[in-house]
């Protein structure tokens, strides 16, 4: 299935490459950025993920406006889901990152 929301995964090695060794920010964000914006996608734990990496992606582009306004999805999201739900942690790193790159003290404590 070519839509299937897990090809976002194969995303997420761009990702973490592009953090340590340099990439595609823009093409990173898109990608997040369209599961986020899903409807299918964007309320489960996946689009909690890819919100936090579609934040990382906006600091990293420089985008500060858009991804401090996006910020706040995964920062709400993080504080209603239980610590055991699947993929959580996984928006603790991007989001965190984002949270440092941006100077976001309003929501570094969640």
């Amino acid at each position: 299935m070519p839509n299937h929301r897990l090809h976002t995964s194969l995303g997420w090695i761009d990702a973490y490459l592009a953090k340590y060794l340099g990439g595609d920010w823009r093409s990173i964000a898109n990608m997040s950025m369209s599961v986020v914006e899903d409807l299918r996608t964007g309320k489960r734990s996946i689009g909690l993920d890819e919100a936090a990496l579609a934040d990382l992606a906006l600091a990293r582009l420089e985008q500060a406006d858009h991804a401090l306004r996006l910020l706040n999805t995964p920062a709400a999201l993080i504080e209603s889901v239980d610590s055991g739900t699947a993929l959580a942690n996984g928006a603790v790193a991007p989001g965190a990152s984002a949270t440092r790159a941006l100077d976001a003290r309003v929501v570094a404590p969640t």
